[in-house]
């Protein structure tokens, strides 16, 4: 059953949908949430997975009040969650009802820079092609010390690299739906063989090479990374909050990965999110506060969404387990 979604600031885009997969990350959901809502996706799709922090929850909550769907979901051992989600989504009536959709992370916020930041400018930009692949923007922690629950995460961290910097390589996609996805991948979908004429523009606005469309790395994966360097992100770009605070950070660790097996050891799932993974990604050498324009909005939506009691007690749940669980993490560091 799709719920009749609260009123929102802006008018949405008919047609779109996001979607993600979370696991305790429940503190920060509703800013993403109301975010999204903000900037005009008439959908949103979240998968949680065997959450501890209250977070699936507070989805069932939000759910419950028309603002998004959720589905508690319960991957094989062998199993990844992202993995598990790619394949349900694909297979949901929202997705087969979209005619444009974007998978991003709870840690990412898409942001338009063309006209009004609105999902519709993005698409006015795409044309009639099928695409856009955009690149991510690093925030580090803007130098703060510790996680404030009372702040939002794109009011807080405005401190990132560089928009041609390597980290900010790969690219998570908003994409037209259509038979030519064979399947979907976390950083953007996989074509089937045989389409052609594909065409998908950057952060700039300029086409994608063919060689990303179909090109597929080493380990037989699809090309994720855009090697221009010299991109300004003058159409667009994804916020990346990778690390936010140190505190957090560790929570991440523990955590792991979502792209590992559920069954897999806690040493591989969480081998990814080591110092080196904190080291190359806390960069603080530029300031970004362009999504600030959507602060607003944003708030407007967020207000929405915690003058709903069950909502409002649910988010306080989750971030009185997140600061009780950073204080016994950060005692033995």
């Amino acid at each position: 059953m799709v719920n009749t979604p609260l009123p929102v600031e802006n008018a949405t885009t008919p047609g779109t949908l996001l979607f993600s997969a979370q696991k305790d990350e429940g503190p920060f959901l509703l800013e993403w949430i109301a975010y999204h809502r903000a900037i005009g996706f008439e959908n949103i799709l979240i998968f949680s997975n065997n959450c501890t922090d209250g977070s699936d929850d507070l989805l069932d909550t939000v759910a419950a009040a028309g603002a998004i769907t959720h589905i508690r979901t319960n991957p094989r051992p062998d199993e990844s969650a992202q993995g598990h989600a790619a394949t349900l989504t694909q297979a949901h009536p929202l997705y087969q009802a979209a005619t444009w959709v974007c998978w991003i992370d709870s840690d990412e916020f898409l942001n338009i820079h063309a006209g009004a930041g609105h999902v519709s400018d993005l698409i006015s930009a795409i044309g009639d092609g099928h695409g856009a692949m955009l690149s991510w923007r690093l925030f580090g922690d803007s130098f703060l010390s510790s996680w404030r629950p009372e702040r939002l995460t794109t009011e807080d961290f405005t401190r990132a690299a560089p928009a041609g910097a390597p980290p900010n390589q790969p690219v998570k996609c908003f994409f037209r739906t259509g038979d030519w996805i064979e399947r979907l991948y976390i950083h953007r979908p996989v074509f089937t063989p045989e389409a052609a004429g594909l065409r998908f523009i950057d952060n700039d606005g300029a086409t994608v090479p063919e060689a990303m469309i179909h090109g597929k790395r080493n380990n037989g994966m699809p090309v994720k990374d855009n090697p221009n360097r010299k991109r300004q992100n003058a159409l667009a770009q994804v916020n990346h909050y990778a690390v936010r605070t140190y505190d957090v950070f560790q929570l991440k660790r523990i955590r792991g990965s979502g792209m590992k097996p559920i069954g897999a050891s806690a040493a591989l799932r969480g081998r990814r999110h080591g110092q080196h993974f904190w080291d190359k990604r806390n960069t603080n050498k530029k300031e970004d506060t362009s999504i600030h324009r959507h602060l607003p909005a944003l708030r407007t939506e967020l207000d929405a969404l915690m003058a709903v009691p069950s909502i409002a007690a649910a988010h306080q749940t989750c971030c009185a387990r997140m600061t009780e669980r950073i204080q016994q993490v950060m005692v033995g560091l």
